[in-house]
């Protein structure tokens, strides 16, 4: 498995090369994280610019495995319970996804939190509350890989169709990968598809 230091562009797949030249262009966010300006065929990534070289791989170990699978990679435009990005599936039934960088929790001294509010939209939160609170988010370093959220049943599952793999003490979301395949193999068998592929 390629890890975020060992891979070669050459070796991606088209749409995470059209990702690493998009996020060139993408602001970082006060919590840390870049803020993805997404569009059909470019994967949605909300991680730090130190954690982008790892998503990436995780995200082409999982395309490889889909391959060779029988599935396949679709850019897709913006859908009723997703952004534009990408999919994975076969025969038109196919599942956007994105990967994000969890964040924590961070207690800021009075410096840093101006340092914070200098760099943060003021919108997002009125600065009396985030001077009472005194904690701000931080890009933490775990990612988690989302697939679209499904509500209907899964056949022959109590639990139904898992959404969301994460890093965990212990588990990293790299010893995950099987299962995020297995879910995509799944949801395109069952025949629905909450995107259509862009043609």
């Amino acid at each position: 498995m390629a890890t975020g230091d060992d891979f070669e562009e050459r070796e991606l797949h088209p749409v995470l090369s059209a990702t690493l030249v998009a996020a060139e262009e993408w602001f970082t966010t006060a919590d840390g994280r870049l803020a993805p300006q997404v569009e059909p065929g470019v994967l949605e990534a909300r991680v730090s610019a130190s954690r982008l070289p790892r998503a990436i791989a995780l995200v082409q170990e999982v395309i490889g495995q889909s391959e060779r699978r029988g599935m396949a990679v679709s850019a897709v435009d913006r859908g009723r319970q997703h952004r534009p990005g990408i999919a994975i599936g076969r025969d038109d039934v196919v599942t956007p996804l994105r990967i994000e960088e969890l964040r924590d929790r961070v207690t800021l001294s009075d410096d840093e939190l101006e340092e914070y509010l200098r760099k943060s939209l003021r919108w997002f939160l009125r600065e009396e509350e985030l001077r009472q609170r005194g904690w701000v988010p931080r890009a933490s370093g775990r990612l988690r890989l989302h697939l679209v959220a499904r509500h209907d049943p899964q056949p022959g599952s109590v639990w139904g169709w898992r959404s969301s793999f994460s890093d965990q003490e212990g588990k990293s979301l790299e010893d995950k990968l099987g299962l995020v395949v297995d879910e995509l193999e799944a949801r395109s068998a069952s025949g629905w598809s909450p995107a259509q592929p862009r043609r």
